[in-house]
């Protein structure tokens, strides 16, 4: 097993090392070979000889698929024509990265878009192409919510991409999210009911100015460490009363020099630094 590897291991150093050496009757041996897999993905690729003899069908799936991607980079795609990928056992998630350079590729691997399953319609979505966004029904498919949210993120969180889902049915976090981005555009199709504390604090930190969308009287059992960002990030003074109608022993030390550094005249009288200084 050993002689094996050495010696398999020389002859791809050599074959691809001095591969101008060899002349076109001994490439195409090699290519009719078993050890057709010395070639390097590179050499296959800008040989001509090698890339017009190379026996795609017999090789990892995942090998073809990333020659592939090179062939494209390079212009030398027409080899693709030879090569029957339907009788190949090659999943749609191998071929992203062709996907992703002409999603026209795909009726190589999968000549009816009718009939792929959902989460095959979701991965392709997911790729973010205006191509499949024409060529794939999504009415009527069980996209876990995930998937959608995920879809709505690769068209950029286009609105009538979205509207073609339940938005109102989006958690707080991919609510939040949208928003971030959308601003105040799809606000007429989410559920605002939906985001928690942490979902208006991680939205507010990147649009302070959308706080008018938010009513602190729904998280005044929240814990005081949220009471405390959502008072800093809005200034409202109903958040401040909120967090002094609250334990103060809750507060940490990080809690209090923000209140202090932000309200020094309503908080530095009712912090006991004693309390944070080591016995």
């Amino acid at each position: 097993e050993i002689k094996k590897v050495a010696s398999f291991a020389m002859a791809q150093f050599n074959i691809n090392r001095y591969i101008d050496l060899y002349d076109d009757a001994d490439l195409i041996k090699i290519c009719n070979s078993d050890n057709a897999n010395v070639f390097s993905d590179m050499n296959i690729v800008d040989n001509d000889v090698v890339r017009a003899n190379f026996p795609w069908e017999q090789f990892n799936p995942k090998r073809i698929c990333r020659i592939m991607a090179r062939l494209m980079d390079s212009n030398n795609e027409s080899v693709l024509d030879e090569i029957d990928f339907l009788k190949m056992k090659i999943k749609l998630r191998n071929i992203k990265p062709i996907l992703i350079r002409d999603p026209s590729v795909i009726f190589r691997f999968k000549n009816d878009l009718k009939k792929l399953t959902d989460n095959e319609a979701a991965f392709l979505l997911e790729l973010g192409s205006d191509y499949f966004l024409s060529m794939i029904n999504i009415q009527g498919r069980k996209f876990t919510e995930i998937q959608q949210y995920a879809i709505c993120k690769a068209y950029d969180y286009r609105r009538s991409v979205i509207a073609k889902f339940d938005p109102m049915n989006f958690d707080g976090f991919h609510t939040a999210e949208i928003i971030k981005k959308t601003h105040r555009d799809n606000l007429d199709i989410l559920s605002l009911e939906k985001m928690k504390m942490i979902d208006w604090i991680n939205l507010l930190t990147h649009s302070p100015d959308l706080y008018d969308l938010c009513n602190p009287e729904k998280f005044k059992k929240e814990p005081i460490m949220f009471l405390i960002e959502l008072a800093i990030i809005s200034d409202d003074q109903e958040v401040y009363d909120m967090i002094l109608k609250s334990d103060l022993n809750d507060i940490t030390p990080f809690g209090w020099e923000r209140l202090i550094n932000n309200r020094p005249e309503m908080f530095t009288s009712l912090c006991d630094v004693r309390k944070f200084v080591p016995e």
